[in-house]
């Protein structure tokens, strides 16, 4: 039986040619005639639809799936109302207590589960919206931040455990609602929160001195710098949480510092000397007297720095033993810092006969201008000298000082190796003899 020509059955006879004999149309010419740009013609006794009956029908069609879904969602919502809420309602009234234990639940299925997620996905849009910003504005190339040294990463743990903590309380409540008076109920809930809140910020400030001590292009003393604040900010931290952790279980702050102070002032006597370095300690780490790397003389001690704690400062002397010092002894010596000087110093003195004196002048003459044309000599308000130092009754000491350009102990041994041996040949070019007259 061949089908009617209704408007619905046009459309399927147009879109697939197999269900009409009408022949294949290019993609072209029916996309027009879907347009309505191509007037109403006849193609095998076919009327062509215009456009805007094309439109009209799919409307209706839309229309009728969106009755049918709205329909669905109806029954849905009605069949909910009237048989799960009353369920659910029944066995809430019932066993009250699952009412009271589903929020400490999800509050602790969403710390441990949702909330890790949710700040790697705001620490992805941060790391966006700097991205572009810094594209657009900054000359200075975009440095993304890795997770792990965000504060993102510092709340994770704290927020996992102050819902832990709250999830415990919460549970213990229900279980032994006797046992547990809420005034200490609200101490538990004050000292977790101050212990979160002093464990995320040791966290931020660990990540953010992380990522700042990363940066290639620091400075020794910056990196010092940072590494001193770090000690002493962690100091910092657990003195506040202390201060916290009493005031939230209730003693009295006032009180401990009194005591605090008499019993201060007999331990200040008792560790006086623990006390005086950890201090001296502060103050070397902020004046910088010396930093690692440095080589430094205190009184009868002289090594290269390799470690400046709180306590003690490690040094490594010339045989390469480690030397622990105490941090109370630089502050009663005078310390001479070698590595800070602007040049060092080149002194030293070679002996000739004394029968030859009069070659003297020239041979002084000569070693001044070798030391004036030196690459490594530093030639400022100093100048380079070499005279008579003194007469002995066998030789003629001549005394040479110059100042040569910072650098490594080798390489001013090295240098200091070179003048004196040019100078030996100046002496030797003159015909005078090296030593004394025996």
């Amino acid at each position: 039986m061949q089908p009617s020509c209704t408007s619905e059955n046009l459309i399927f006879r147009r879109g697939f040619t197999w269900g009409s004999k009408s022949e294949v149309k290019p993609p072209e010419d029916r996309f027009k005639e879907t347009l309505g740009l191509l007037d109403s013609q006849s193609h095998d006794g076919v009327p062509v639809i215009e456009a805007k009956e094309a439109a009209s029908v799919g409307s209706e069609w839309a229309d009728k799936a969106y009755t049918k879904l709205m329909d669905g969602v109806k029954v849905v919502e009605e069949a909910t109302t009237d048989t799960l809420m009353p369920a659910a309602s029944k066995v809430l009234e019932t066993y009250p207590i699952i009412s009271e234990i589903a929020t400490p639940v999800g509050v602790f299925t969403g710390a441990w589960i949702i909330l890790p997620r949710v700040f790697r996905r705001l620490h992805g849009y941060v790391e966006q919206g700097s991205a572009v910003f810094s594209k657009g504005l900054s000359p200075v190339p975009f440095d993304p931040v890795p997770y792990e040294q965000t504060i993102w990463q510092a709340m994770e743990l704290p927020s996992r455990l102050f819902a832990t903590i709250l999830t415990m309380l919460q549970v213990g409540r229900l279980i032994a609602p006797n046992a547990m008076a809420a005034e200490y109920l609200s101490q538990f809930w004050a000292g977790g929160g101050v212990l979160c809140i002093v464990w995320f910020l040791h966290n931020w400030k660990s990540n953010v001195l992380k990522r700042l001590l990363s940066k290639q292009t620091l400075s020794r003393d910056e990196r010092e710098w940072y590494l001193t604040v770090d000690k002493i900010s962690s100091l910092a931290l657990v003195f506040i949480g202390a201060l916290g952790l009493a005031e939230a279980y209730g003693l009295a702050i006032n009180s401990l510092l009194t005591v605090g102070g008499i019993g201060g002032v007999a331990t200040a006597f008792a560790a006086k000397d623990i006390l005086g370095n950890v201090l001296t300690g502060v103050t070397i780490s902020f004046s910088k007297p010396f930093s690692v790397g440095d080589q430094i003389k205190a009184g009868y001690i002289e090594g290269k720095v390799e470690e400046v704690g709180l306590h003690s400062t490690k040094l490594l002397n010339t045989e390469k033993n480690p030397i622990i010092v105490p941090n109370s002894f630089f502050q009663s010596q005078v310390i001479v810092n070698k590595s800070r000087a602007p040049w060092r110093a080149v002194a030293t003195k070679i002996p000739i006969h004394l029968k030859d004196y009069e070659k003297v002048p020239e041979i002084t003459q000569e070693i001044r201008a070798m030391l004036n044309r030196h690459p490594q000599v530093h030639l400022g308000e100093d100048k380079p000298r070499c005279s008579v130092a003194q007469f002995t009754p066998s030789s003629i000491e001549i005394a040479i000082t110059c100042n040569v350009n910072p650098m490594s102990k080798d390489e001013f041994l090295l240098v200091e190796q070179a003048i004196v041996l040019e100078s030996a040949a100046i002496i030797s070019k003159f015909g005078a003899v090296l030593g004394g007259q025996v």
